[in-house]
């Protein structure tokens, strides 16, 4: 696992656009339910794609945005629930490359 600046800063993009659409998803419409789904899919395309180093910076700038911008239990939900297992999914699913 490379902890690229590259890499981190992929990450940390995935994981604000993470946050951005799980705090979209709270308006009372059936588009709400698309885009929650949608939620954990910038954190899964930033660890396939970059490895684990940009999952890890996914969930955490994810965490720390809804954090600051939310409520600090909220983030701890959306880490557990949402994040997390996104990013070991991709974790898991990588490590059947032969170059990663």
């Amino acid at each position: 696992m490379t902890f690229s600046l590259k890499s981190i800063a992929i990450g940390a993009a995935a994981g604000f656009v993470a946050a951005l659409l799980s705090a979209s998803a709270s308006s009372p419409s059936l588009l709400s339910i698309v885009i929650m789904l949608l939620t954990p899919m910038p954190v899964l395309l930033a660890g396939l794609g970059w490895g684990p180093a940009a999952g890890i910076a996914a969930v955490a700038a994810a965490v720390v945005t809804i954090a600051v911008t939310g409520h600090p239990l909220l983030a701890l939900i959306h880490a557990l629930c949402i994040t997390i297992p996104a990013a070991a999914m991709a974790h898991f699913a990588s490590l059947g490359r032969p170059g990663a």
